[in-house]
């Protein structure tokens, strides 16, 4: 679904913990639109913690915003991060996603 975006560069989207989303929560949004099962890691690179949610991300090579399965501490950094090799990026873009499911 996508293997073709980049790994480093990745930043958090501020102020979307109120944004909401017809699947109930991010990560189900991720869980629906992933086609793979929740991982046992947090897709920041290096981060060996369980993701417990969907976290908004943003890259300025790639269009809108993402969603990616990550730790609550991750899902506070501030600065650039990586990914890690293989994780599934799935659109936040509602009108693309679980919205066009109705």
């Amino acid at each position: 679904m996508n293997t073709h975006y980049p790994l480093s560069g990745w930043a958090n989207k501020g102020g979307t913990a109120t944004r909401a989303c017809s699947c109930q929560t991010w990560k189900q949004h991720w869980i629906n639109f992933a086609d793979q099962r929740w991982p046992a890691q947090c897709a920041v690179s290096a981060c060996p913690n369980a993701p417990t949610l969907g976290a908004h991300v943003y890259h300025p090579d790639v269009s809108g915003e993402q969603i990616v399965p990550m730790c609550a501490r991750c899902n506070m950094r501030t600065d650039k991060f990586s990914l890690k090799p293989g994780v599934c990026v799935v659109s936040a873009n509602r009108s693309e996603t679980c919205d066009a499911r109705s």
